[in-house]
């Protein structure tokens, strides 16, 4: 067996090898300027019409970068065949002065078919110690670097892994950033949901208070609706960042009648002049109670704040058992099937949003409460016929 066939006997060691090229994120990239500067340096150091950057993964020898003629049809050869295989076995320089002189490699395909005479190349060894591939001359005669020549290759190839490793810095550093983009994104999405979906208690709590400085007689009443509408803000906002840190399962299920717990949302939104149907069959669940009243609050608030209608309608029921799926129905003046999907994204107004003030935020964290829990939203509408807007609940 010839040398350049041998394989690289500690396979451990090789794997952890390729695990630390992939980090780089280099294989298969465009050529760069910085990195052809280096071979083209290096060539003319050296004296060399051909200087080539090598990577080599499990089957191949590739190239970062070719300076010169080499004859090659691709930026790749059977890794088998590489002088690069041998030369990162080493530790240091590894020269070939005349590859006919040499039987391990004189009948080689690239001795054989490319005429390559000479080679010399110096590892690039990263931090951890992994050579990686070469920084390599070649020439298609004779010959030998002198000790200047061999020195000076060394420091490019540092050179080159000096570049691989502020590369691979820079791209922890996007990859950070972006992902102080999405947390500062997350926040405020939080933040838009937390004003939104507080406001309909808080206008119920100003109410009562303003009942109870009129209404002496009845003040403990009020106050107790108070106490009871503050801890139920204090439940949504636990549903909230519960929410918004993906960790829904740290919720606290409880057995909840749902009509009851609309019939409370109802009150709680102090609704007048409205016609509101909900069936007296309404499912009792065990489930995380908070965020399937934050559903209902959106959808029927909602309901409320765009039917521009002279008596509006809103009906709640069950369209299905198996699987639990919900709906809210209105009479309002419908939406235009060109908003589509589009109604829930952040911050998208229903097209009839110049009759009332809204933020668009509402429909959005419908919907990514119920992807997170797996479930699905959608609605029908007609224009100046209504909507019904149905979800998904799994239990």
């Amino acid at each position: 067996m010839s040398l350049y066939s041998i394989p690289i006997e500690d396979s451990e060691k090789e794997a952890e090898r390729i695990k630390e090229l992939d980090s780089y994120q280099i294989l298969d990239t465009l050529p760069e300027n910085k990195y052809d500067d280096i071979t083209r340096l290096a060539s003319y150091i050296c004296g060399t019409d051909v200087s080539l950057i090598t990577l080599l993964d499990s089957e191949r020898n590739w190239y970062k970068s070719i300076k010169g003629e080499t004859g090659l049809t691709s930026r790749e050869i059977p890794r088998d065949i590489s002088f690069c295989k041998v030369a990162i076995q080493g530790d240091g320089l590894y020269e070939i002065k005349d590859t006919l002189k040499e039987d391990q490699w004189k009948d080689n395909p690239i001795v054989t078919e490319q005429n390559v005479r000479y080679y010399a190349g110096y590892p690039l060894v990263s931090p951890n110690g992994f050579k990686l591939g070469t920084l390599c001359v070649v020439e298609r005669r004779p010959m030998a670097l002198n000790q200047s020549q061999k020195e000076a290759l060394r420091t490019l190839a540092n050179s080159v892994v000096s570049h691989f490793e502020l590369d691979k810095s820079r791209e922890i550093v996007r990859k950070k950033n972006k992902d102080l983009a999405e947390v500062n994104a997350r926040l405020y999405q939080f933040a838009k949901m937390i004003a939104h979906d507080l406001k309909s208690p808080l206008q119920s709590i100003k109410s009562l208070y303003e009942l109870m400085r009129h209404d002496e007689e009845n003040a403990q009443q009020y106050k107790e609706k108070m106490l009871a509408y503050l801890d139920r803000m204090g439940q949504m906002i636990d549903g909230l960042l519960a929410f918004s840190r993906n960790n829904l399962k740290s919720l606290k299920k409880e057995e909840i009648s749902t009509g009851n717990l609309i019939k409370s949302l109802m009150e709680r939104l102090n609704v007048r002049e409205i016609s509101f149907t909900v069936p007296e069959d309404m499912p009792t669940l065990k489930t995380e109670s908070v965020l399937l009243e934050i559903i209902f609050q959106n959808l029927i608030s909602n309901s409320i704040k765009y039917c521009n209608c002279e008596f509006t309608t809103i009906e709640v029921g069950v369209s299905s058992h198996d699987p639990l799926i919900f709906f809210v129905k209105d009479n309002g003046p419908g939406i235009s099937p060109e908003v589509g999907d589009r109604i829930f994204d952040p911050f998208e107004r229903l097209e009839n949003a110049e009759f009332k003030d809204g933020n668009g935020i509402g429909l959005y964290t419908v919907r990514t409460i119920l992807m997170q829990r797996g479930c699905d939203i959608w609605f029908e509408s007609e224009p100046n016929q209504g909507t019904t807007f149905f979800f998904e609940w799994k239990i």
